[in-house]
């Protein structure tokens, strides 16, 4: 083995910090939520028409409004802040056994890129991982600086780096226009090579909206942005030690959650309302509306995060300790949804083809349901194993050592 990896080894249950594993549990409920029902309505899969026709079309929208306000970008603020938390924490976790981290992360990051393009290319075209991946390399690179840095850093691109980057690239002229794969004709497509369970034909038209939106149409370097802004404020939340400290600060957690949960869902209550033509813009100024949602995502995130910080620490635990297998197997789950979603939208094989057949309300309790096997399959499974499968492969393959999986009998 490589010197540099000698005394490297995946984080024992003992070094856990069994609140991140809560939050990243809780994380991924919102997850998958937002890429299924988001994904099976217009303009992806589903036309504004298909959808209006639904005799559920009512209870959908009362379904889009509450995810809109509750889950939609809040889900992924907090499942980044996490990646951020966790780069700090085992960072410092491996310079105490005096191991070379940077072999060891950016290995971890290369392999994490991989993962992300292999399921990005022939599962699901809304990978988050190799975005993940993209911006942990940048993370990487940003380590050395002052505390200071990090969160000004951090605030400023959670908040305003991606609105921004977005408008630069809409009036640069250098970016392709991606809209005609969302037109009506184009989600007709989709559906009938999806009822035919045309795989190729269906990845194809996928993959070239990929190519168009994503690399050349620029929505890539937004969402790195996006997700570095987190990181940032993860990494300084662990540099502070307020997640390994948490049981100390409860106080402060409390103080912190009474005022961003009201504040950050009263402004995503706005949004939500305003974005559905349910409330006029404040003072007739959409931009305005769009700052009020640049802020209040990331504060409803921290009101979230905070409230699950104090049940995991208090006689509310067990509520908490729920989600907590979820998170300790989190990139199994993570890719298991995936699959989910492609059976639900897609008629390959089994898949069910349900796209502009169904609308939020019906995707939301698919949603639901599946969580909840995940979260018992997740349980039972941890009873026995160590690490979730693909979390096992990728731990041998970041440490070059195949680890044990089974647990060890007491």
């Amino acid at each position: 083995m490589n010197n540099s990896l000698v005394g490297a080894a995946p984080v024992t249950s003992a070094e856990r910090i069994g609140v991140l594993d809560a939050l990243r549990g809780f994380a991924l409920l919102g997850v998958l939520l937002a890429n299924l029902t988001e994904f099976a309505v217009a303009p992806w899969m589903a036309t504004d028409a298909q959808i209006a026709a639904l005799s559920s079309a009512p209870a959908d929208t009362r379904t889009h409004f509450i995810l809109s306000w509750l889950v939609y970008g809040k889900a992924n603020t907090l499942f980044a802040t996490l990646f951020g938390i966790g780069f700090w924490v085992q960072m410092e976790r491996l310079q105490k056994r005096d191991v070379a981290f940077e072999t060891i992360y950016l290995r971890r990051l290369f392999i994490l890129l991989a993962i992300g393009l292999v399921h990005m290319s022939f599962v699901w075209i809304w990978d988050i991982l190799h975005v993940y991946a993209l911006a942990g390399f940048l993370l990487f690179f940003m380590r050395g600086l002052s505390q200071r840095a990090f969160i000004i850093i951090g605030i400023s691109l959670a908040v305003f780096g991606s609105p921004v980057l977005t408008h630069l690239i809409q009036i640069s002229g250098f970016f392709a226009d991606a809209s005609t794969g969302f037109d009506d004709a184009a989600i007709l497509s989709r559906q009938a090579a999806s009822a035919a369970g045309n795989y190729t034909a269906i990845f194809a038209g996928f993959m070239r909206i990929n190519w168009y939106e994503w690399v050349a149409g620029g929505m890539l370097y937004t969402w790195v942005l996006y997700a570095l802004g987190r990181f940032l404020i993860g990494a300084y939340i662990a540099r502070r030690g307020w997640v390994q400290r948490a049981a100390e600060l409860l106080p402060q957690y409390a103080k912190v959650m009474a005022v961003a949960l009201p504040l950050g869902l009263a402004g995503q209550y706005i949004n939500a309302a305003v974005s559905m033509d349910q409330m006029q813009p404040l003072f007739g100024s959409a931009e305005l509306v769009d700052l009020v949602d640049y802020v209040s995502r990331p504060l409803t995130a921290l009101g979230y995060a905070c409230l699950i910080v104090l049940f995991f620490h208090s006689g509310l635990r067990p509520v908490a300790a729920i989600f907590a297998p979820v998170g300790r197997m989190a990139l199994t789950n993570y890719i298991a949804q995936s699959f989910f979603i492609a059976f639900l939208l897609f008629g390959v094989g089994p898949g069910l083809a349900l796209s502009g057949r169904e609308g939020t309300f019906a995707f939301t309790i698919y949603a639901l349901i599946f969580f909840a096997a995940q979260t018992v399959f997740s349980h039972f499974w941890l009873k026995v194993y160590a690490f979730g499968p693909l979390e096992y492969l990728w731990r041998w393959a970041t440490y070059g050592d195949k680890p044990r999986l089974r647990r060890q009998l007491a």
